[in-house]
């Protein structure tokens, strides 16, 4: 091609033609359009020149370019083209225009791409192939972009990767770059790309065989992998820009550096490999700051992210000022993970299945946050050199093989979820604590650690318990020493201590807490095989050796005593005796409830038989009164109960409704009718231990009749009756127990919950009438009565939903009489009966309390009352009842009236 002017475009076409041993030479100014297609051959293409803007477009379609050869004299004399070193594409990097490469459709470059000037530089290989050099991009005031997809580079005979240190150094006289010495000294740099602006470069299914470097002023410096393989090393490097490489399925032989004081992120997923170092790297760092000059930029992060993915080799990210975050999900890291932050917040996440091989190392003057998790780490965790304060977090089974370090902050280390602790744990200066949940465990020494709190079934195995550490073992948890002194321990009734050697100085030993479910029985809670040295002081939180204390459902009287061991060392063991005294009063006072729900139920239902009494006397004494009734009660009653548990009840309420009677014409007597009822039931019962008061409110719909026969020869006639009953209740419960704790003090505990209750009665017997104006009436009872409660919990157990049932039965008798009065007709009346559950079918549960079988309770109740007939349609009733077997000390009470429309 002839020079062009700025405005003029030149295009060529190279179609199937061997130009081997020749080149195509694009000139310089305006725009080149050069194309070979076609399986069409050439040595090179050169375009451009230093100070002039060359638009450039060159697309490589199905075609060859053998690369420059120094044996070749292409225009003066052989190897007149050899500072081209070899490659196929040669765009001067000094002209300034926008250049494109394209190269598609199975061709072969076997040299280099090299690409440069002050704009934009666009490379992009699809399904081909280049070897003896690689792609190089140079923009001095804009973007380089390279994009390969299903490419192949080899770099490994590369002259331009050969000559790199020389070509640096020319870059770095004739543009505004400074290259990082690491960068040019790489073997063989398959891919260079440098920029004041953004780097992007995306690799898909895709192979290098050679280094990569990215280095730029500002902007973004990207790396995108998918199921791509790089054979040598990576490294991105930014003065103020932002630094990315992706990885998805792909792997890196070498090592990788991201260097810059701006953002980083690296994210490693679906089974990609780095197998050499990785670094993350802030431009403050020695090693690269008498490098490359890179300025600084505090306002940064760097995070590292693996998804089944791993480095085999160390992981260092050295940031300062930065904000770093690194994170594994089911990957590895073979060798060392290294953190260091200056005065940045560290995180560090290991999860699902994830290995460290190697030690793990945080440094800085930030907060620390380490959570490992179902994961391993084969070596240390150090984290002395971090002065902030350190959270570190070892669950979900996870382990560490070494030792665990903590700094100078205000440190917690919690090991929980059955992961275990092989090596020692030293939390350094200022306040530390050790926690340990679920079956976790510490296999080494503990030092310079305030607190150990194991919770739960945990194992501490430690050469010295000494002063320096308070010991809290709760809920099955164990420590064993070889040695004691001066130790301060608080535990569970369910936890132990065993000392194998001797124990010196003065120990104390506090029990202070009952198990979560305790048993009656003994248990061995301190061994101390050596005790010719030292004493152990053991009491309860009460500061004494006997104490009233609830575990569960359950209160106990629990007493601490020592069993000598008959050694020669004078040993002997702490040994707890727990014997129940019954149950908490929060469980009795739910029980009390449900007893006390029955009891209102039966209490509706007695009143609504009564009413049915109170008519069919009226009735056999003074004639039928059709239609329809209104009619209403007061209903008390005050006694002593004994049902499930014992219970105190003063009961209260209301019960109306209406029905109608109908006289057939052989006499008989039909009567039908509903009725509402509003009671509450305040059960209550105390001893040594506490109380409980259970106000239980029910609102009661209830649906009755009965069928009343003519009297046979005015003498006697059979009647029957039946009801049911609905109840929604509704339970308010407060208790005072002893605690859990072993102070031997009572807490108050609360609890409101809702419930239903069903309640089904009939009756059958004989009207029997003996005079004109009395009535005896001998009848049979059969009823069944069910009470629901929801579960709910209160500040110490959890109570499941629970029930009592059961059927009744029994029988009685009432005598009715009438005496007339002026205008009023007087009806006394007295009543006996005897009432026997059948079976008690209760299933209540409430923390390790379990009984499906409950008390069938039996009771004789006498009663007693008058009727008054004020006029033919209006009525006032009243009885007064005491019983005797299941109930004591008790008075009932009905008042009310009846009134016909």
């Amino acid at each position: 091609m002839d020079a062009r002017k700025p405005s003029d475009t030149q295009s060529l076409t190279v179609s199937g033609t061997n130009m081997s041993g020749e080149y195509i030479q694009g000139s310089n100014t305006g725009t080149a359009n050069i194309t070979l297609e076609n399986n069409a051959q050439a040595d090179m293409i050169e375009v451009g020149a230093d100070i002039h803007s060359t638009n450039t477009n060159i697309i490589i379609d199905d075609s060859i370019l053998n690369g420059e050869q120094d044996s070749v004299e292409y225009k003066d004399h052989v190897g007149d083209k050899n500072y081209m070193m070899g490659a196929a594409i040669f765009i001067d990097p000094l002209d300034n225009g926008e250049h494109n490469v394209d190269v598609r459709n199975n061709s072969q470059l076997h040299g280099s791409i090299i690409s440069g000037g002050g704009a934009s530089q666009t490379i992009n290989m699809e399904n081909s192939s280049l070897d003896k050099g690689g792609i190089y991009a140079l923009s001095y005031a804009s973007d380089n972009t390279v994009s390969l997809t299903n490419a192949q580079i080899d770099a490994s005979q590369s002259p331009v990767a050969q000559e790199i240190s020389a070509i640096a150094q020319q870059i770095s006289e004739k543009s505004p770059f400074d290259i990082p010495l690491q960068m040019s000294n790489f073997d063989d740099m398959a891919i260079g790309m440098f920029s004041t602006e953004n780097n992007l470069l995306s690799l898909n299914q895709s192979d290098v065989t050679g280094d990569i470097g990215l280095l730029n002023q500002a902007g973004l410096n990207l790396i995108s992998m998918t199921d791509s393989t790089v054979d040598g090393s990576v490294m991105l490097a930014s003065n103020t820009g932002e630094t990315q490489l992706n990885a998805s399925g792909s792997s890196i032989t070498g090592d990788v550096t991201l260097s810059g004081s701006g953002q980083m992120q690296l994210a490693l997923s679906n089974q990609s490999i780095i197998k050499g170092d990785l670094t993350l790297e802030d431009p403050s760092t020695p090693s690269l700051k008498r490098q490359s000059g890179l300025g600084e930029n505090s306002d940064t992060f760097a995070q590292v992210s693996l998804s089944d993915s791993a480095v085999q080799g160390n992981l260092r990210v050295d940031k300062s000022d930065a904000q770093v975050s690194v994170a594994l999900d089911n990957s590895s890291v073979g060798g060392d993970l290294t953190v260091s932050t200056g005065e940045g917040d560290t995180a560090l996440t290991l999860q699902n299945n994830s290995q460290v091989g190697g030690d793990v190392t945080l440094e800085g003057s930030g907060n620390a946050q380490v959570m490992i998790s179902g994961s391993q780490l084969n070596g240390d965790l150090d984290t002395s050199a971090n002065v902030g304060d350190t959270s570190i977090i070892i669950g979900d089974t996870s382990t560490v093989a070494g030792n665990v370090t903590t700094g100078a902050g205000s440190d917690s280390i919690v090991v929980a979820g059955g992961s275990k602790v092989e090596g020692n744990i030293d939390g350094g200066s200022g306040t530390n604590n050790l926690i340990l949940d679920n079956n976790s465990s510490v296999d080494g020494g503990i030092s310079n650690v305030n607190a150990v709190y194991a919770t739960q079934n945990n194992s501490i195995v430690t050469p010295n318990i000494d002063s320096g550490t308070n010991y809290s073992l709760m809920n099955g948890s164990m420590l064993v020493g070889q040695t004691m002194s001066d130790a301060n321990i608080t535990m569970s009734t369910d936890s132990a201590v065993v000392v194998t050697g001797a124990a010196t100085g003065m120990n104390t030993l506090t029990i202070s807490q009952m198990a979560e479910v305790s048993h009656e029985g003994t248990s061995v809670v301190g061994s101390f095989n050596d005790l010719s040295q030292g004493t152990v002081n053991y009491q309860f939180a009460n500061g004494e050796q006997q104490v009233a204390a609830r575990s569960g459902a359950w209160n106990y009287d629990v007493t601490a005593s020592t069993v000598d061991m008959n050694n020669p060392t004078a040993g002997s063991e702490i040994v707890v005796t727990q014997k129940h005294t019954g149950l908490a009063n929060d469980v009795k006072g739910m029980i009390a409830g449900l007893d006390g729900a029955k009891q209102s139920g039966q209490a509706v239902v007695a009143d609504i038989a009564n009413r049915m009494d109170n008519l069919r006397s009226s009735y056999l004494l003074n004639g039928v009164s059709e239609g329809q009734h209104i009619w209403g009660d007061y209903l008390y009653q005050n006694g002593n109960y004994s049902d499930d548990v014992d219970y105190h009840s003063n009961l209260q309420g209301f019960q109306g409704g209406v029905d109608w009677s109908h006289l057939r014409d052989n006499g008989d007597v039909l009567t039908g009718g509903i009725a509402l009822a509003y009671t509450r039931n305040r059960v209550s019962e105390g001893d040594t231990q506490g109380n409980f008061d259970n106000s239980v409110y029910g609102n009661f719909y209830s649906v009755y009749g009965g069928w009343q026969q003519h009297l046979r020869d005015n003498h006697w006639g059979l009647f029957i009756d039946g009801s049911f009953s609905y109840g929604d209740m509704r339970y308010s419960m407060s208790a005072h127990n002893v605690q859990s704790s072993t102070t031997g003090i009572q807490e108050a505990l609360n609890g409101t919950y809702n419930g239903n209750m069903y309640d089904a009665e009939t009756r059958a017997g004989v009207n029997i009438k003996n005079a004109e104006n009395m009535l005896i009436q001998p009848y049979a009872v059969l009823g069944w009565n069910k009470v629901e409660s929801n579960a709910f919990s209160d500040a110490q157990i959890s109570f499941g939903k629970n029930q009592v049932s059961s059927m009744h039965a029994g029988g009685g008798m009432r005598i009715s009489g009438d005496i007339a009065a002026a205008n009023m007709h007087i009806m006394p009346w007295a009543d006996a009966r005897y009432i026997s559950e059948l079976n008690d079918d209760s299933t209540v549960n409430a923390a390790d309390y379990r009984a499906n079988s409950g008390h069938n309770q039996k009771m004789a109740i006498v009663g007693a009352g008058v009727n008054v007939g004020v006029t033919s349609n209006l009525q006032f009733t009243s009885g007064v009842y005491t019983g005797g077997g299941d109930v004591d000390n008790s008075v009932s009470v009905q008042a009310g009236f009846n009134f016909r429309f």
